[in-house]
């Protein structure tokens, strides 16, 4: 930029602005995570420092919340933030991919319940068990505009005030644990936790494994 401003004929215009400073920014703090609500589609892909994650999976069996790398995500969606601690710039992108996602952003400060719908909300937090996602108290929880929080099924026990993290980034890729026959007897859950009666082929998480059905 500063050579547009010096190098005719560009610098005969009066006011040149950087494009990426118009870019929405992120503030990663010293514990390296953060959470955001995006309000336009954004881009993570060609950011360095940091990575976007959605909530895509939760084990009931053992509270593990599986976080998946976000690349382009559109306006609202729930972001957990991994990095380096400071302040990145965004780009914008006009094109994104839908997820399903277990994160919900909010465009506003909000008071969040303990419950909500059938859900149990929780919030990141640097709590007893390190950071994390930590139960909402009856009291509820103050999140500011442009955050994000977590909702579990209600039907997970009540006991798990905290949730392990599992960035499914960070390990080397592996097949699908087991191939599953459909015979009406198993129990089988949706990759967001929730109970499946009638099964068709796909993907889905058995005694804590997942699996495929064909």
């Amino acid at each position: 930029m500063d050579k547009y401003k010096t190098t005719v004929p560009w610098s005969n215009f009066q006011n040149i602005i950087s494009i990426e400073s118009e870019y929405p920014k992120v503030t990663i703090g010293a514990e390296g995570f953060a959470t955001l609500c995006p309000t336009a589609d954004v881009d993570f892909t060609s950011v360095s420092g940091v990575k976007a994650y959605i909530g895509s999976m939760f084990n009931r069996q053992t509270g593990v919340l599986t976080m998946t790398r976000a690349y382009d995500v559109p306006a609202g969606t729930g972001l957990m933030l991994k990095g380096e601690p400071g302040t990145y710039s965004i780009p914008t992108c006009e094109s994104f991919t839908v997820v399903s996602n277990l994160l919900k952003g909010v465009t506003e400060a909000t008071n969040i319940n303990a419950t909500e719908n059938g859900y149990i909300n929780y919030v990141l937090n640097n709590g007893s068990q390190g950071v994390g996602f930590y139960k909402v108290g009856t009291a509820g929880a103050s999140l500011e505009a442009g955050r994000a929080y977590l909702q579990i099924p209600a039907e997970t026990p009540a006991s798990r005030n905290a949730l392990k993290l599992h960035f499914d980034d960070e390990e080397e890729v592996t097949a699908i644990d087991d191939v599953l026959q459909q015979d009406g007897k198993t129990v089988l859950y949706d990759l967001q936790d929730r109970r499946v009666e009638q099964p068709q082929r796909g993907l889905y998480i058995c005694n804590g494994k997942k699996v495929i059905i064909k």
